[in-house]
């Protein structure tokens, strides 16, 4: 069969190619070029959006078109079983044939019809449903498993280097966290659920009258735990999705602080009565400036008794701070049992105390020698120390920050290399509880 010249699509005034559509010279009539019907429009533009709804329901019909299934006559009978139906299309009424037998499609298949386009045909299915995102689904890559919020507690807890007391504290924490928001994986994870812990955090606070360092420790323990992850390379994109949303664990603004300085009186009456390693500690704490869980922390590497002096650093800021010791507090530390390694203040259980345990001794303590426990605490002996060091006329108050652990602008190896640099400032603070 001889074919005709291939056809030209049709050139609109605007400079847009029409394929399949054209217009006849001889009396400007449009012309359909798959079936051949014409129809009259004098404005241009309007017949290209006629011709345009009609391949929108041309594309439509071709699924209802599908469901003709071409069959063979039987001894001039015709299919028992299936139906035939006059189906509406783009080119007409249509009424099968004996030879096109009409067949419902199962949903299931149907689907299983959609799903091989996807695989196939990516670029035609989503210029059909007008989605361009479809035509990539292709090259997405496959996702890795999301890791699990018990997966990133435990590798935090089994952090080396993590004491046991810390380790201890992150895991309970981490667990109230878990409850709270009530997801398995990082990828799971919303503002919403984290914003159920922060609010119930916060309604702690104000239940109980706490600090709002409450807060502040743990909504910082959180963000830690998933920053070391990140660290680890566990699942970055996760990580940091889960580090987006705790964005809004925000602590409360914090008090404005108030010191509390520990009377003379109230001091000597704890020191008479406290036992070796007890007096130890309070010394300690009055002489250096430091709160009990310094104090817990003070190692005796740390210690140089011959010369009367310390070189450690503060937890908090890691800031190294230096001091000298007074004669009775080298004399209290010589009285404590022991070996010379390790904490200086241990038991048999465990090898130093924590700051729980060292304001629990203190509670004891103060219970035995009948003191008030909202005037006599023992974080008071440190603004003790800090006030009566500050109030030293002859003391430079860069040096009162050096031995309390806040930075005062002096070199670290400068402190490292002459901690009796705050000489003046320990003297002013003997002074005052022992002149």
């Amino acid at each position: 069969m001889k074919k005709g010249r291939p056809h030209k699509p049709y050139r609109t005034s605007w400079g847009e190619n029409i394929d399949g559509l054209r217009r006849r010279s001889s009396d400007g009539r449009w012309v359909i070029v798959q079936t051949g019907k014409m129809f009259s429009e004098a404005d241009e533009r309007r017949a290209v959006n006629r011709f345009r709804q009609w391949q929108a329901e041309q594309k439509q019909a071709e699924i209802t078109i599908a469901t003709f299934r071409r069959g063979r006559r039987a001894s001039g009978k015709r299919w028992k079983g299936l139906q035939h139906r006059i189906l509406p299309t783009a080119q007409g009424t249509v009424r099968p044939s004996d030879y096109d037998v009409f067949a419902e499609i199962p949903e299931p298949e149907l689907w299983a019809w959609f799903r091989e386009q996807l695989i196939k045909r990516p670029e035609y299915v989503a210029e059909q449903v007008d989605i361009p995102e479809v035509a990539r689904l292709a090259n997405l890559p496959t996702p890795k498993p999301s890791p699990t919020l018990d997966e990133v507690g435990t590798l935090y807890v089994e952090k080396p280097g993590l004491s046991e007391a810390e380790s201890k504290k992150a895991k309970t924490r981490w667990a109230e966290f878990v409850k709270a928001v009530k997801v398995r994986t990082l990828r799971e994870l919303s503002v919403e659920n984290v914003n159920v812990y922060g609010d119930g955090i916060l309604e702690t606070i104000k239940k109980k009258n706490l600090s709002p360092v409450y807060a502040r420790q743990r909504f910082g323990l959180i963000k830690t735990v998933l920053n070391h992850s990140r660290r680890r390379g566990l699942n970055p994109d996760d990580v940091r999705h889960a580090l987006d949303c705790c964005a809004v664990l925000v602590p409360p603004k914090a008090r404005t602080p108030n010191p509390e300085p520990i009377s003379r009186e109230h001091f000597a009456t704890l020191l008479d009565a406290a036992d070796v390693e007890m007096k130890a500690a309070l010394l300690l704490a009055l002489n250096l400036c430091m709160y009990p869980s310094e104090v817990a922390a003070l190692e005796w590497s740390e210690i140089d008794l011959a010369k009367k002096a310390v070189l450690t650093h503060r937890n908090k800021t890691s800031i190294i701070r230096v001091g000298v010791l007074w004669d009775r507090t080298v004399k209290a530390l010589e009285a404590v049992e022991g070996n010379r390694s390790g904490f200086v203040f241990k038991s048999d259980r465990i090898h130093r105390l924590n700051d729980a345990t060292m304001r629990k001794r203190f509670w004891r303590l103060r219970k035995a020698c009948g003191l008030d426990g909202d005037k006599v605490q023992f974080q008071h002996i440190r603004d003790g120390a800090y006030t009566a060091a500050a109030e030293t006329d002859v003391v430079d108050l860069a040096h009162v920050r050096a031995l309390a652990g806040h930075s005062s602008g002096i070199s670290d190896h400068y402190l490292a290399r002459h901690p009796r640099i705050v000489a003046k400032a320990v003297a002013g603070i003997e002074a005052v509880y022992f002149g």
